[in-house]
């Protein structure tokens, strides 16, 4: 199934209760870390970048670990925004608008 193909692949992890939670609504840090995941299991990582371009982001202290350099390396590469100048809202969970327009530019840099 979808889950354990994702899974497989590393696109995916457990939470730290060892569930997947597929159901739940998904983070903008959570929907970060998948697209950046799904990136590397076709062959095609995005750079890394500085942990100063997170300074203007005064949220920037509640990023999990975990998802930290998804969200540089979105950023950096202009494909995930903070949702003004300087807050990022990485817990908050990812609109479809977001979500989309985020794939889509995934799509279109390659």
């Amino acid at each position: 199934n979808e889950l354990m193909t994702a899974r497989i692949y590393r696109i995916i992890t457990a939470d730290e209760n060892g569930n997947f939670r597929p159901d739940d609504p998904i983070t903008r840090e959570e929907l970060a870390v998948i697209l950046v995941n799904t990136l590397k299991a076709v062959g095609k990582p995005l750079p890394t970048y500085s942990l100063s371009m997170l300074n203007k982001y005064m949220d920037r202290d509640q990023i999990s670990s975990n998802a930290v350099s998804s969200i540089l390396s979105l950023i950096g590469e202009g494909i995930m925004n903070g949702r003004s100048d300087d807050i990022l809202a990485p817990k908050d969970t990812a609109t479809r608008a977001e979500a989309a327009l985020m794939l889509y530019k995934v799509i279109d840099r390659n």
